[in-house]
């Protein structure tokens, strides 16, 4: 149905823009041109349609006038027309339009009423084919670092050193670098552990009693695995400090922006104020293998980088500003592995419902980083995962 409207008859200017039902009202007004129908009904159209009657068969004039051909020679016409582009009735009329015999064209408009609905329809499937082919390697990357973090991505090895006797190690560093010799016994952070007992798992914080934490353990890992918290096995977790800037091109800040998911664009560092840097320890300043977590607002929260040596090829120190929170595993775990599982989706999907805060100013807390449940395999496991997952983003 024509959308209409009904006007007065002595509003009527003149006759030529009156149609029968059957005619072919074709509209002269860019980008418009494409618009063209079979009048249904007798009635009154603007001046800038054309109703049209020709001797020819009217369906296969209407699919002539909306052909690809026949508008790129009405194009060519008002190329020059910027501000009121139309075609006038002598140029469409001069318009050149092949013309087969009339029996014909009504097998042409048979035919096309036949295949058409076909060519929507694969032109859908098309449409849905390269979205599905732009969302796979994404899709696959997924999939893959699930895999990877659940154990299945690689076989264990039973010579690997379990990570059990890994983690006690770095325990054992800690907390003999925490108490140095001839120095007062000072009271250290109580130690988190986890296990798993007759298909229960607990943790045990210090010399607690051991608590049920099932419900948090999301899938099952290989033996030689073991759940923790990610801030058992990280010398370093924090925020970066609001720094005041200077002009000063000495010490650039790591902001959020700087933090994109395909890189760390260093270029887009602000810098310093040189009166400050003095308050910056060593342990704030970034290092290779340094983990940046956005934490800080909807839709940036949880963007993940990784300190890779190109990072460096500028500048020798960077600090992160408040924004952004610093991972640094241990020297005895592989700190790509950390990356890697901090980007799957067991960590990123839902991560906003987990932050705290307004709708625009929700923060990612450090406690909450700190006690991400991480499956940590052996170290030398750690490593193949990092290597193969390499090897397939590369194909992907």
């Amino acid at each position: 149905m024509l959308p209409c409207k009904t006007v007065a008859e002595d509003k009527v200017i003149s006759n030529n823009h009156f149609f029968r039902k059957g005619q072919i009202i074709y509209s002269k007004i860019r980008p418009l041109l494409r618009k063209c129908v079979i009048a249904p009904f007798d009635g009154l159209c603007s001046a800038d349609m054309y109703p049209l009657k020709t001797v020819a068969d009217d369906a296969y004039i209407v699919k002539l006038l909306l052909s690809d051909m026949f508008n790129k020679q009405v194009a060519d016409i008002c190329a020059s027309r910027v501000k009121m582009p139309k075609i006038n009735q002598e140029e469409l009329s001069g318009i050149l339009l092949p013309l087969p015999p009339l029996a014909e064209q009504k097998r042409i408009v048979a035919k096309l009423e036949q295949v058409l609905p076909l060519v929507d329809e694969y032109g859908a499937a098309q449409e849905q084919l390269d979205k599905l082919n732009k969302e796979l390697p994404e899709a696959l990357k997924k999939s893959i670092l699930q895999q990877a973090i659940q154990g299945k991505l690689v076989p264990q090895n039973l010579k690997d050193e379990p990570a059990q006797k890994l983690l006690e190690r770095i325990t054992a560093a800690r907390n003999e670098s925490a108490q140095p010799k001839g120095a007062k016994s000072k009271k250290s952070s109580p130690t988190s552990r986890i296990y798993c007992k007759n298909g229960t798992w607990y943790e045990q914080i210090g010399n607690s009693e051991p608590k049920d934490i099932s419900e948090d353990i999301p899938f099952e890992i290989p033996e030689n695995w073991i759940w923790c918290r990610l801030n058992s096995i990280c010398d370093y977790l924090h925020r970066g400090k609001s720094p005041s800037y200077s002009d000063k091109k000495i010490l650039p800040v790591m902001a959020q922006k700087c933090n994109q998911w395909d890189r760390i664009y260093t270029e887009k560092c602000l810098f310093a104020d040189p009166k400050t840097i003095d308050r910056y320890l060593p342990e704030h300043f970034l290092q290779l293998g340094d983990v940046l977590i956005n934490s800080t607002g909807g839709g940036t929260v949880g963007r993940t980088g990784y300190v890779e040596e190109y990072v460096f090829s500028d500048y020798d120190k960077f600090v992160a500003d408040s924004h952004v929170t610093v991972v640094r595993s241990n020297k005895n775990i592989c700190s790509k592995y950390v990356y890697y599982f901090l980007i799957t989706p067991l960590i990123q999907i839902g991560i906003e419902e987990r932050c705290s805060g307004s709708t625009n100013q929700i923060e990612l807390g450090t406690e909450t980083i700190k006690n991400y449940l991480i499956p940590l395999p052996p170290l030398a496991e750690q490593k193949r995962i990092v290597t193969k997952l390499e090897q397939l983003f590369k194909v992907l």
